[in-house]
C-alpha cells in the first residue's frame, strides 16, 4: 500500500513539472508571437513606399554594388529588348517587371550604330544646294540661320523649297531643322524627306521652338547628292511656312552636328548660330552634349557626368551648368520651377511621367527640345538620347525652372 502511494506521487509530481513547463512553453510562443507582430509592424513602417520614395518605386532591386564589382558596362550596341510587361500588359507599380525611366511604349526598333560619323549641314544661303522658286528672302534679328531665311505663304499652289543633301549610303539618318521665332510662322508646315520607299511628310510647328534645331525625325535614306529635304507651303493654317537651314546626321541616336562635316553652309563652316541662339536653345546644347553617356541608375551607382546618368542625375547636371541646382530625384524635381499646360511646352521644360500610371509615383523626367521631342536618360536606349515624347508612357506635367 505504501509503495503504491509513493508511485502515485511521484506521478503527480511528473504531472506538475510537465504542466508548469507546459505554462511556461506556451507564455513564451505567445510572447514571442507578440513580440514579432510588434516587430513586422515595426519593420513594415520603416519600409519606403511608393508614395514617399520615387527612387524606391523605380528599381525592385536597389542595393547597392559591391565596391570590389565594377559598374556594368553598358553596351553601346543594339538591339535592346523593350522593358518586360506584367500579364495585362502594363507595367504595374507593385509588379517585380516594374522598368522606369524610359520604358518605351511603341519606339522604333534598334540596331547596331558602327559607322563614321557623318553629318551634312544645308543652309538656304548656299546656291548650289538649295532651291526656291517663288519663296521670299527675308532678313531677321530674331535668331534665323546665317541671318536669313525664305518665307512662302500658306497655299496649295505654291512649289516646294528643296535642299540638297548629299548622302553617303544607305542607312538611318536623323533630319533636323531651323527656322527663327516668329508669331506669324506657319503652325503646321509639312516636311518632306527623300527615303528608300518614297517621299514621307511630317507637320512641324513653326510658330514656336525656333532659333535652335529641332529634330524632324529619323528616316532610312539611299545613297546620292540629290534634294533630299523639302518644304511645301501647303498647309491648312495659315502663316508664313519657313525654309532655313536643316542638317542630316548619321545615326538614329545622334545629335546636330556642332561642326559640320560637308560643310555646304552659305558661309562654309559652322557658326555659332547652329548652336543653340534662344535661351531654351542653350540648355539644349547643354543637354545634347549628354547623348550617348551609359544609362547608370543612380543610386546605386553616383551620378556621374557623361559616365553614368540617369533621368533626374542628367536633368541635375544640366542646370547645374546652368546655374541652377536640383535634387536626384524626379519626384523631388517636380516641386522645382512653375507649371506649364502640355500646349505650351518650350524647349528647356522639365516634363515628368508616371510610368506605372496616374495614382503611382512621379518615376521618369527629360528635357523637352521642341517638336514633341524629348532629351532624357532612357533604360530602353541604355543611354541619354533624344526621341519622341510618345515613346515614353504617362506623360504627367511640365514644369519651366
Amino acid at each position: 500500500m505504501r509503495r503504491r502511494t509513493l508511485v502515485v506521487s511521484a506521478f503527480l509530481a511528473v504531472g506538475v513539472v510537465l504542466s508548469v513547463s507546459l505554462v511556461v512553453v506556451c507564455s513564451e510562443i505567445s510572447r514571442a508571437r507578440e513580440s514579432g507582430s510588434k516587430r513586422s509592424a515595426a519593420q513594415e513602417h520603416a519600409l519606403p513606399r511608393e508614395e514617399t520614395s520615387a527612387a524606391y518605386s523605380q528599381y525592385v532591386d536597389d542595393s547597392a554594388p559591391d565596391v570590389n564589382d565594377p559598374a556594368p558596362e553598358i553596351s553601346r550596341t543594339m538591339p535592346r529588348s523593350a522593358p518586360p510587361q506584367d500579364p495585362e500588359g502594363a507595367t504595374g507599380s507593385g509588379s517585380e517587371h516594374f522598368v522606369s525611366q524610359g520604358s518605351v511604349a511603341g519606339g522604333p526598333p534598334l540596331r547596331e550604330e558602327h559607322f563614321p560619323p557623318y553629318s551634312q549641314i544645308v543652309d538656304n544661303t548656299s546656291q548650289e544646294h538649295f532651291r526656291a522658286h517663288g519663296w521670299e528672302a527675308e532678313p531677321s534679328r530674331r535668331h534665323p540661320y546665317h541671318g536669313n531665311y525664305r518665307v512662302a505663304k500658306s497655299s496649295g499652289k505654291g512649289k516646294v523649297a528643296r535642299f540638297d543633301v548629299e548622302i553617303p549610303a544607305t542607312d538611318i539618318y536623323s533630319v533636323y531643322a531651323w527656322w527663327p521665332i516668329k508669331k506669324s510662322n506657319n503652325p503646321a508646315a509639312r516636311f518632306g524627306v527623300r527615303t528608300t520607299s518614297g517621299v514621307e511628310w511630317t507637320r512641324v510647328n513653326q510658330r514656336r521652338d525656333g532659333g535652335l534645331w529641332v529634330k524632324v525625325g529619323e528616316y532610312r535614306m539611299e545613297p546620292g547628292d540629290r534634294y533630299a529635304v523639302r518644304v511645301s507651303p501647303d498647309s491648312k493654317k495659315r502663316g508664313h511656312v519657313v525654309a532655313d537651314a536643316v542638317a542630316v546626321v548619321r545615326g538614329v541616336l545622334s545629335a546636330p552636328p556642332r561642326e559640320d562635316h560637308k560643310q555646304t553652309t552659305g558661309a562654309g563652316a559652322t557658326t555659332a548660330g547652329s548652336m543653340g541662339t534662344t535661351e531654351g536653345g542653350h540648355i539644349i546644347n547643354v543637354a545634347r552634349s549628354h547623348m550617348g553617356t551609359p544609362y547608370m541608375h543612380s543610386p546605386p551607382y553616383p551620378c556621374q557626368a557623361h559616365s553614368s546618368e540617369d533621368c533626374s542625375c542628367l536633368t541635375k547636371l544640366v542646370f547645374e551648368k546652368l546655374g541652377i541646382e536640383l535634387p536626384d530625384d524626379p519626384a523631388a524635381q517636380w516641386s522645382e520651377g512653375r507649371p506649364v499646360a502640355e500646349s505650351d511646352l518650350s524647349p528647356g521644360d522639365l516634363v515628368f511621367f508616371k510610368e506605372s500610371g496616374p495614382s503611382g509615383p512621379i518615376t521618369h523626367v527629360g528635357i523637352y527640345s521642341g517638336d514633341r521631342n524629348l532629351i532624357h536618360a532612357s533604360t530602353y536606349f541604355g543611354r541619354v538620347v533624344e526621341s519622341k515624347m510618345s515613346y515614353v508612357k504617362g506623360y504627367y506635367g511640365a514644369n519651366r525652372l
